[in-house]
C-alpha cells in the first residue's frame, strides 16, 4: 500500500504551477464552448447587463451561546454574524461572486474565543470577532456541455455529508478554501465526478498570530487533492468514491505540539446511501461508508487507520423518523488516530464538540440514537443519544445527550433552541487530558433575503 500511496501522490502533486495550469483549463474551457454557453437563456445579453442585473445576498444570524466546561467559569457569547454577497448575472455561462462576512460580539470578555491568550478561565466557544472576504470566485457552469461546473478563487466546499470535507457552517466565522473546483457528467448518464485543489485552508478562526496560551487558531497551508465520483442509476442505492490528499501546514505553528502537519492524510473510501419505501408512508433511509488512511506527505507520524459508518432511519410520515448508527474512526494501536480535519466536526460526534481530535491518538468508537418526531405548528425537533468509547483498548469515554427544536417563519426567517450535555466517564482520558463534562445551550435567529 506504502508504494501504491507513494506512486499515486508523485504522480499528481499539484503545487502553485498546477493552480495556474488549471486556470488556464478554466479560460481553455470558455473560449471552446463560448457558442454552447451562449444558447444558455439565462445568460446576460451583454457584459453590463450582466453586471447589474446579478442578485445580491443578505445572511445575519444572531446567536446566544452559554456554555460551561469542565471547572471553567460559565461563558456567554452573544454575537452578530452578517454577510453581504454579490453574484453577477451569467454571461456565456459566466458569473463571479464577491461575499464580505463579519462576526460581531458584545462583549469579548464574557468567553474564549480560542484566538486570545486563555487568561479569562472562561470556557472556550469558537465565535472570534472578525472581518473578511468570505468568498470570492468565478464560475463557468452549463448543463448542457456535459453538466460542466468550474469553479476558481475562494469559496465555500461541502462534499458529500461533510463528514471529510464541509465548511463548518455552525460556526459565526465558516471554513472556507482557496482554490479550483471543477465536476461534470463526462458524458455519462447518472454519473457525477469532481476534482478539486486546495491551497490555503481559511478556518474558522480569521488569519490571527498566535498568542501563547491560545488554540490552534492559524489559517492552514494547504498542497491537497480533492477526487469524488458519484453513480445515481439506481434506486435503492447511490455509491460514491473518493480520494483525498490532504497535506496541511503552517510556518508560524512549529512550536505547536502536536504540529498541523500532522493532520496531513490521505483516505481512500466510499458511500453507499440509500432509501427503500417499503410501504404507504413507510421510508427506510440507509448509509454504509467505509475508507482507509495513511499518513502523507509531510506528516511526521507512519500510521494506518480504518473509518466506518453504518446509519439506518426509519421514517412513519405520520410519526416520525427513528434513526440508529455506530461510526468508528480507528487507531493504529495507540499511534494515531483516522483524522477529518477539512470536515465539519461540529455535526459529528455530539454537539457539545468534546471529539474534535476523533478520540485522540486511541481513535473513537460513536454508538448514537436519533429521534425526530413529527410534531405541530410545523416544529422541527432532533434528540440524539451518543455512547463513547476509545477504539483502541476499547474503554468508556462518556455519554452524550442533544436537542434541537427550530421553526422557519417563513422563506427569510428561523428560530433555534439547541442544547448539549456531556457527561465524561470516571477516569476517561483522551490523550493525557482528563475529559471534562460539558453543557452548551445556544439561542439562534435567522434572517436570509
Amino acid at each position: 500500500m506504502s508504494s501504491l500511496v507513494s506512486s499515486l501522490t508523485s504522480s499528481i502533486r499539484i503545487k502553485s504551477i498546477g493552480v495556474h495550469l488549471l486556470g488556464l483549463l478554466l479560460l481553455g474551457t470558455l473560449a471552446l464552448a463560448s457558442t454552447a454557453f451562449a444558447e444558455n437563456p439565462e445568460n446576460a445579453k451583454d457584459f453590463w447587463e450582466a453586471l447589474t442585473k446579478g442578485t445580491p445576498v443578505l445572511d445575519i444570524r444572531g446567536r446566544i451561546e452559554i456554555a460551561e466546561v469542565g471547572s471553567r467559569d460559565q461563558a456567554e457569547a452573544y454575537t452578530l454574524r452578517t454577510r453581504l454577497g454579490y453574484g453577477t448575472k451569467p454571461w456565456y455561462s459566466t458569473l463571479a461572486y464577491v461575499e464580505f462576512e463579519n462576526t460581531a460580539a458584545v462583549s469579548t470578555k464574557n468567553y474564549w474565543n480560542l484566538v486570545e491568550a486563555d487568561t479569562l478561565n472562561k470556557s472556550p466557544i469558537a465565535d472570534p470577532t472578525n472581518t473578511e472576504v468570505n468568498q470570492a470566485y468565478m464560475k463557468i457552469a452549463n448543463e448542457d456541455w456535459a453538466d460542466l461546473n468550474l469553479i476558481g478563487g475562494r469559496q465555500r466546499i461541502i462534499l458529500d455529508d461533510s463528514r471529510f470535507i464541509g465548511n463548518v457552517g455552525w460556526r459565526q466565522n465558516e471554513q472556507t478554501y482557496d482554490g479550483v473546483y471543477g465536476s461534470s457528467s463526462f458524458l455519462l448518464d447518472d454519473f457525477q465526478g469532481l476534482y478539486s485543489y486546495i491551497g490555503k485552508v481559511r478556518r474558522i478562526f480569521g488569519n490571527q498570530d498566535y498568542k501563547p496560551g491560545s488554540s490552534n487558531t492559524f489559517d492552514w497551508d494547504s498542497n491537497t487533492h480533492l477526487i469524488n465520483a458519484g453513480y445515481s442509476r439506481f434506486s435503492f442505492v447511490k455509491p460514491v468514491a473518493f480520494i483525498y490528499l490532504v497535506e496541511l501546514d503552517n510556518p508560524k505553528s512549529a512550536a505547536l505540539v502536536p504540529p498541523v502537519r500532522a493532520q496531513s492524510s490521505a483516505s481512500y473510501g466510499f458511500r453507499l446511501p440509500g432509501a427503500w419505501e417499503f410501504a404507504e408512508d413507510w421510508k427506510l433511509a440507509y448509509l454504509g461508508s467505509y475508507a482507509y488512511q495513511t499518513d502523507y506527505q509531510n506528516n511526521p507520524t507512519d500510521y494506518s487507520a480504518h473509518y466506518a459508518l453504518i446509519d439506518l432511519k426509519l421514517t412513519w410520515s405520520k410519526l416520525g423518523t427513528l434513526g440508529a448508527g455506530w461510526e468508528m474512526l480507528g487507531s493504529d494501536d495507540g499511534t494515531a488516530q483516522f483524522k477529518t480535519p477539512l470536515a465539519t466536526l461540529h455535526k459529528w460526534n455530539g454537539w457539545a464538540d468534546v471529539f474534535l481530535s476523533s478520540g485522540g491518538r486511541n481513535g473513537l468508537r460513536d454508538a448514537y440514537v436519533t429521534l425526530a418526531p413529527k410534531l405541530p405548528w410545523e416544529l422541527k425537533m432532533l434528540l440524539v443519544y451518543h455512547h463513547f468509547r476509545a477504539d483502541e483498548g476499547g474503554y468508556t469515554l462518556g455519554n452524550e445527550f442533544d436537542a434541537r427544536l427550530s421553526r422557519s417563519i417563513n422563506k427569510h426567517l428561523n428560530l433555534m433552541f439547541k442544547s448539549a450535555y456531556f457527561k465524561a466517564s470516571d477516569g476517561a482520558i483522551v490523550g493525557t487530558t482528563a475529559l471534562p463534562d460539558v453543557w452548551r445551550i445556544w439561542l439562534q435567529i435567522g434572517l436570509k433575503i
